[in-house]
């Protein structure tokens, strides 16, 4: 308690309200003193000492009869002064009421004497917090219902846009959230941020409030103003409980948000494996091949973004291995495109499905010219292991050819330049040795359909 007798809520409160706006007091000095005088001249000295010593100043370090009622510093005489001298709705120290600052310190009797006097039950602060919002914030469930039965707008918005619903779900309350849903608070409204009471309990990780919302008749595939529904909600923040609870529940899977994005390619994005098996546990209903306004899948952001553990997991669940971004690139062609990605190459060559290495994309490249242009020698030596049986690689090593020669001459002029040259070449003699070997690699390379 400060030197005025606040509260630490109250003054709390009164802190907050202080900095989102300028202070102003609606107590008229001049016409409330006489009054407040008058009444105290005939309780006696000890009383009218403490009002005077510090009542209608006009700065906030004065404590007012509204003050006092708030804080249930007087009781009933109190009472009786603010009803012949004051207006019991008029709003100070920065828009708060003696009701408002009532409901901030839990004054539960003081409340309900306040609101049988005539307080406004709907009056807010500067913050357009209400009575109601107030005693929400604090869990006060019991306050909350008293309000409520005094004809409380439960679903009044504060200056966020945001309800008393709301404020319980931001603090985790679930016995508020409970008591708001059975007295009829609206479930699906949204705050300013678009955000319904269920995301704001997927924001905060609580999966104890997802199926009270979901049974409450919650919408659980809601569009906020981003296109996130609740499931790209909980990916994105990682929630892999409310994701299950989404998925069992029978959410959607396959919305987009406003660029396009499921919520697997979220979960892939985030190269979080747990999220992708928690979608994918009703893979009936999961389009995981879908494609967003860049025409990126899960798996091609996946292995764009180096999301090793994604890549394993949608593998693991059988995605096509060959489908295309707008480019026309292959997953394995956007490894190759990156001198990074050489892990996951090898992730993509060694899986269940076989990629296509012939495949070219919008350019006319296959993956193994795409890599000799961008990986270094080690490793694309390693790539062009798949492309060849076994025993062209051991002849290749017995002739001395490097690596190097194969992938400088694949990156300067392609695959089926170098099958043409050979073919010209023929045209004015045999071929010797080395030749018909390096025509032998390139026509392997250019039908190696899958890897060996």
């Amino acid at each position: 308690m400060d030197k005025l007798g606040y509260t630490t809520n109250a003054k709390k409160q009164l802190d907050t309200n202080r900095a989102a706006t300028t202070p102003t007091n609606s107590i008229s000095p001049s016409k409330g003193k006489p009054q407040v005088r008058a009444i105290l001249d005939s309780k006696g000295d000890l009383i009218r000492q403490a009002f005077l010593q510090r009542t209608f100043e006009a700065n906030e370090n004065d404590l007012t009869a509204l003050d006092a009622i708030a804080n249930g510093k007087w009781g009933p005489l109190a009472i009786s002064i603010a009803r012949g001298a004051l207006d019991i709705n008029g709003a100070r120290y920065y828009g708060m009421t003696a009701l408002t600052l009532a409901a901030t310190e839990n004054q539960q009797e003081m409340v309900k004497t306040l609101l049988s006097h005539g307080a406004e039950v709907d009056n807010g602060n500067v913050r357009g917090q209400t009575a109601l919002i107030l005693a929400a914030q604090n869990g006060n469930v019991s306050m909350m219902k008293c309000l409520i039965s005094r004809g409380a707008n439960i679903n009044h918005r504060d200056g966020e846009g945001m309800t008393a619903l709301h404020r319980v779900v931001a603090s985790g309350n679930v016995e508020a959230a409970r008591a708001l849903i059975r007295a009829g608070a609206d479930i699906d409204i949204a705050d300013g941020n678009g955000n319904t009471p269920l995301t704001l309990a997927l924001r905060a990780g609580r999966a104890d409030m997802i199926r009270g919302f979901q049974a409450a008749g919650a919408d659980l595939n809601r569009f906020d103003s981003e296109g996130n529904t609740p499931l790209i909600v909980a990916v994105k923040n990682g929630y892999v409980n409310g994701v299950k609870c989404l998925v069992e529940l029978g959410a959607d899977l396959n919305p987009t948000d406003n660029e396009g994005n499921t919520a697997l390619i979220w979960a892939s994005r985030n190269n979080n494996a747990s999220l992708v098996d928690a979608l994918m546990m009703d893979s009936e209903h999961l389009d995981a091949n879908h494609r967003n306004a860049q025409g990126d899948t899960a798996l091609t952001i996946a292995v764009k973004s180096g999301c090793t553990e994604a890549v394993k997991a949608l593998l693991e669940r059988s995605v096509d291995v060959n489908i295309t971004d707008a480019a026309g690139n292959t997953p394995l062609m956007c490894a190759a495109l990156d001198q990074r990605a050489t892990s996951i190459a090898e992730i993509l060559l060694k899986g269940k499905q076989k990629p296509d290495l012939t495949k070219r994309n919008n350019e006319g490249k296959m993956a193994i010219e795409i890599a000799a242009s961008e990986w270094d020698g080690e490793d694309f030596a390693s790539l062009l292991n798949h492309y060849l049986p076994a025993d062209i690689v051991q002849n290749l090593r017995r002739t001395g050819m490097t690596w190097v020669n194969i992938k400088m001459d694949i990156a300067k002029y392609g695959v089926e330049k170098i099958i043409a040259a050979i073919e010209e070449r023929k045209k004015w003699g045999e071929l010797n040795q080395m030749e018909v070997l390096y025509e032998g690699i390139m026509k392997l390379i250019s039908r190696a359909k899958h890897a060996s």
